[in-house]
């Protein structure tokens, strides 16, 4: 996994944010990934989506659709963080209007099990974002408030429009 961020003051009190990142898994010594092993898609990556809710997917009739992951990806955010002139500095409440972009993809699992053959999609379909939120520094530490909107999509993705998280996005 390569993972690479930048920060920069566009003008005093807005920052730009770039990030980009990408990996590839690999099977040691001839043995199979397991479905937890490989990457899976969703906020992490491109904020609009839930947990594992794009990449490579059990498309098999009767099953329940799981996301079944894949061997590489790649994601690119941009976010441009705002104060609130209105909010005294020091509540440590800044808006942030962001687009994300990537792909999960490469699945190199078992594609049978007796007496049914899996059928998956593998799509390289860049998934890609844009939204705005709140970040606020809170006493219990980094909190944000996100809303997201996916403008490139497979039908079998599931979406989510807004989250709420801890810790820091970027």
């Amino acid at each position: 996994i390569g993972d690479f961020r930048l920060y920069h003051e566009v003008i005093p009190d807005f920052v730009g944010l770039l990030r980009l990142q990408a990996g590839n898994i690999q099977a040691w010594g001839g043995s199979t990934l397991r479905f937890n092993d490989q990457f899976q898609g969703g906020p992490n990556y491109v904020r609009g989506f839930r947990q594992n809710g794009f990449g490579p997917r059990d498309l098999t009739s009767y099953t329940t659709q799981d996301s079944i992951g894949g061997t590489n990806f790649w994601a690119a955010s941009a976010e441009l963080q705002i104060p609130l002139h209105f909010v005294p500095k020091d509540v440590g409440i800044r808006a942030a209007i962001f687009a994300d972009a990537g792909s999960v993809w490469g699945y190199k699992g078992p594609v049978s099990v007796p007496g049914e053959t899996m059928i998956y999609a593998d799509s390289k379909l860049i998934r890609s974002s844009v939204g705005a939120g709140l970040v606020w520094d809170s006493p219990f530490g980094p909190l944000r408030f996100d809303y997201a909107i996916p403008l490139t999509k497979e039908s079998y993705d599931i979406v989510q429009e807004f989250r709420f998280g801890g810790g820091t996005r970027f």
